[in-house]
């Protein structure tokens, strides 16, 4: 009996040696980054977290851990040590977002373009049959807006990511109010709405608002 017991206690401590000894391996292979999210007139602490799960991804950084900490703060858990350096370049990295009009289905480098940070407003409007993404400008890019339109009506214009077109719409009329519609076409009303989504997300990239705590 008192063998058993011993022989117990004996392999109780060997587990826990192992679960101390894995764990602290593990805790070895671990880097972890904690940001500081900066006031952002159009992207929420979340917004700003599914951006950096977006951008790690696109670049083919797999298996981080995201963590948002109280309503300013985020935290990223890297499985290897070496992917620091990767992941501090990928959310440093400005990304550059344009309305431009197209020719021939190219952009027209030498016409009006409006940037990422005229944007004032995005939201998707479901009220209708199908979802449509309505968007804001400042007073700049409202002006360049009327300008732009005006002078390309039954153009074609298309919105870019570091250049590579996202979407592309057809100017029917001048527009004056600084705002635009752009609807995604007919089909199945979540596939649209995901269209849509996917739109506001690319459009929010740029500089990401965040710092590194120490």
């Amino acid at each position: 009996m008192k063998k058993s017991l011993q022989i117990r206690k004996v392999g109780t401590c060997l587990l826990l040696i192992c679960a101390i000894f894995c764990a602290s391996r593990f805790a070895e292979g671990k880097t972890t980054l904690q940001f500081k999210i900066k006031p952002d007139r159009l992207r929420t602490t979340t917004d700003i977290a599914n951006l950096i799960r977006h951008r790690l991804e696109s670049l083919g950084i797999e298996d981080v851990g995201l963590v948002i900490i109280g309503t300013d703060q985020v935290r990223l858990d890297l499985p290897k040590p070496e992917l620091r350096q990767l992941v501090m370049d990928a959310l440093s990295r400005k990304r550059k977002v344009e309305f431009q009009i197209m020719d021939q289905g190219k952009p027209v480098s030498s016409a009006l373009k409006i940037t990422g940070d005229m944007i004032q407003d995005m939201h998707i409007n479901t009220d209708q049959s199908f979802p449509t993404l309505v968007i804001t400008f400042d007073d700049k890019g409202k002006k360049i807006l009327e300008d732009m339109t005006a002078q390309n009506t039954g153009k074609q214009a298309a919105f870019f990511l570091d250049g590579e077109m996202l979407q592309s719409a057809y100017i029917r009329e001048a527009i004056t109010k600084g705002k635009i519609a752009i609807s995604f076409g007919v089909g199945d009303y979540m596939s649209v709405l995901k269209k849509a989504e996917a739109l506001v997300l690319s459009l929010k990239e740029g500089v990401l608002p965040i710092e590194l705590v120490e």
